[in-house]
Formats: C-alpha cells, structure tokens, sequence
C-alpha cells in the first residue's frame, strides 16, 4: 500500500441521529449526498468518516454486535450494527477517496451476508477503518487531515493507530512546517 493512501483530509458524514438504536441502518448515498450538500463535494483523497454514534455501545458486546454468542452458539444473522450501503460505497469509489472509516465493528451492516461494501471499496484500493473509538466526535465535518498508522502484518486486517490533526493543530503545524 502506498503511503499516500494512509492519509488525507478528513470528512466527518453524522448520521448519529438517524441511525439512533438501529442496528440495522445502512449509510445511503442519499446521506453521503446531502452531506455534500451542506459541506461541499467530497474531495479526492479524503479519509471519509462513518459517524453513527454505535461506538457507544462498545464496551457492551450484545448491543455492539447485536448477540453476544461464541463459538457453536453464534449465529451471524443476529448481528445488528449499522454500516454502508454498497450504493454508497460505490459513491465513494467514483469521489476517489483514500480511506473510509466507521465507529462499527464492519464497514458493511451486521446482516450481511455478501459485505459487498467490503468488496467495492477493496476492489478499488480504499482502505477500511472499522471500530473507531469515540475521539470521532472530536473531528468536525471538514478541516482536519487524519493518518492511519497499519501495523505491518500479513492477511486481510490488523490494528491500526488512526489520528487526526484537527484544524487548531494543522494551522500551528503549518505556520512552523509551510506544509498540511
């Protein structure tokens, strides 16, 4: 993976309120284009963050997830957390984005059973951010520029420090720098 994709400016898509408790709430292009609307095309380049509010739920495993069951037990048609609809995930694709994070557990919603979203963004070389944490409130809608950090191992995923330089710091750091 290029350097270049690990990085970008950042744009914070809120849909808090209308995923709410809804576990089974699919980001839409509607919300990525009403986004647009209020804030302005999405830039190529950009790190796109998914921000529905689930990561509240994150240290209780059944509301996260939808089940708490392991192992025989688990059956993946309970899962209930919200993601992005693949017609969205196409959007994405054709706005040329770097990256795409969610505060849940999977860039697709909980039942599915194809993760086309996952496919449509891999397929293009986007990255996925899943489970972002609750500094994602911290980041406002546009201004700040967010770096991922991978851990360099093999396969499909691994643990990744994400920060955000948001505006107050990227304007010190490019007075000193000339750069950001």
């Amino acid at each position: 993976m290029e350097m270049e994709k690990l990085m970008g400016p950042a744009v914070v898509v809120n849909v808090t309120e209308k995923v709410g408790n809804n576990g089974d709430y699919r980001i839409s292009s509607e919300d990525i284009l009403n986004f647009e609307a209020d804030s302005g095309q999405i830039p190529e380049g950009s790190v796109v963050l998914l921000k529905t509010g689930w990561h509240r739920f994150y240290m209780d495993k059944l509301k996260y997830l939808g089940t708490n069951k392991i192992g025989d037990d688990f059956d993946p048609s309970q899962l209930a957390l919200p993601g992005l609809h693949e017609d969205a995930a196409r959007l994405l694709v054709e706005r040329k984005i770097n990256m795409v994070g969610i505060d849940s557990a999977s860039i697709d919603y909980g039942k599915s059973t194809t993760f086309q979203s996952h496919v449509i963004l891999e397929t293009a070389d986007i990255l996925v951010l899943e489970n972002l944490n609750s500094e994602i409130t911290k980041v406002p809608a546009t201004g700040s520029f967010v770096i991922a950090l991978p851990i360099k191992i093999s396969g499909s995923g691994g643990p990744a420090r994400v920060i955000a330089l948001l505006p107050s710091i990227r304007n010190r750091v490019s007075s000193v720098t000339g750069e950001l």
